[in-house]
């Protein structure tokens, strides 16, 4: 056997979830501190679970499938009732919360409560159903695509404003799903369409969807638009925590030059829009700030930018004061239509003009992707066999 999907109870009753190709080692290290970070705090640990693969990735996929259960179907698997993880697969992904004004506790750095529409769970990366008052419309829209197209949706989010954490009360609603075929549909040689999109009369629900096939291609090339995807906040329809899987298979596909290409581009577009002018539309601003801030993260973290702007604003470092203003900015972003127009902030113009000189200084410097051997062809094969 090359591989292991292992489970350590932690001396604080935690679950620590983890893959390995040599498990004897890997459990040394982890008593020794050596392992991750959660289990480092809560030594000592002991292995009351684990599972056989013949191959790594095999392994590694249990571990990302496994990672996203709830506490109830970890304890299921661990003590053999095996018939009972049906019963409890709703997991996180059906865990549904209202909108909280509450904030989590790396944002209360700088952040009001006022200034962020997500859940402090949402922010922290876990992945909650939002009760928005579009909920029932887009998901009656989601099942009507479905019978449409004759596909299985795997994934349902939101994007844009929504689920960075800067909308107006006037923002459309901007829904981006993964979805797959029937496997008969994948073994044809003919090219075929592997998008799906729908626009509603009001221009409120903006829908495009993504066959796994296409997605697992542009993982492959680290694509911007993919990475911030799978981390969205906001999820309408998810199954079997498909995105915490494809989120992990993302960070071993991310590449910084190719993400810095599409941030710095997008940056770039965004900032000509506003560059020299007196008054702007705020949004502009914010897609400007928010490009120009991922590609510094990509510089200073060496990591997928986050989806969620203040995490950005709140990690990276820069001044105080611009930060303030920000956060000022999101609060009145927050009471005024999409079509408000501001008048120019000359520090923030020259924060951005400054980072993108940097950024483009370091562009080409950038390295590849991080891992060379990402297995995408076994992922899809896993998921169009299983899901």
């Amino acid at each position: 056997m090359n591989g292991y999907m292992y489970i350590l109870e932690c001396s604080d009753g935690s679950y620590y979830t983890g893959s390995t190709k040599y498990l004897e080692l890997r459990l040394n290290q982890h008593q020794n501190g050596e392992g991750a970070k959660h289990t480092k705090k809560r030594l000592p640990v002991k292995l009351i679970y684990f599972e056989e693969f013949q191959r790594i990735d095999e392994a590694f996929y249990r571990e990302k499938q496994v990672q996203g259960w709830s506490r109830k179907k970890k304890e299921a698997l661990i003590n053999g009732f095996q018939e009972q993880l049906p019963s409890l697969s709703k997991a996180y992904r059906d865990l549904t919360s209202v909108a909280s004004s509450a904030s989590a506790t790396e944002i209360q750095k700088i952040a009001t409560p006022e200034a962020l529409e997500v859940t402090p769970e949402a922010l922290e990366g876990g992945v909650h159903k939002l009760k928005l008052k579009m909920e029932t419309k887009i998901e009656n829209q989601l099942k009507e695509l479905e019978q449409k197209h004759q596909v299985k949706i795997l994934y349902a989010c939101e994007t844009g404003s929504r689920a960075w954490g800067f909308p107006s009360p006037d923002s459309d609603y901007d829904v981006r799903m993964i979805y797959m075929h029937d496997l008969d549909w994948y073994l044809s040689l003919a090219d075929k369409k592997d998008t799906i999109e729908f626009m509603s009369e009001d221009g409120e629900l903006d829908v495009t969807g993504w066959d796994i096939k296409k997605c697992l291609k542009l993982m492959w090339k680290s694509n911007g638009a993919l990475l911030e995807r799978v981390q969205s906040p906001i999820v309408y329809r998810e199954e079997n925590n498909i995105a915490s899987l494809l989120k992990a298979y993302s960070e071993k596909c991310f590449a910084p030059i190719a993400t810095m290409h599409h941030y710095l581009g997008m940056a770039k577009n965004s900032f000509s829009e506003i560059e020299g002018r007196n008054e702007v539309k705020l949004k502009k601003l914010f897609y400007a700030l928010r490009a120009t801030l991922a590609c510094k993260w990509i510089l200073e973290k060496n990591s997928v930018p986050p989806i969620v702007f203040i995490t950005m604003v709140n990690e990276l470092s820069f001044d105080q004061s611009l930060k303030d203003k920000i956060v000022t900015l999101i609060k009145l972003k927050s009471g005024q239509t999409e079509k408000y127009m501001h008048t120019a902030e000359k520090e923030l113009n020259d924060f951005i003009t400054k980072e993108l000189e940097i950024a483009d200084k370091a562009f080409e410097n950038l390295s590849g992707r991080k891992e060379r051997e990402v297995d995408l062809d076994f992922l899809f094969k896993q998921i169009v066999r299983t899901y």
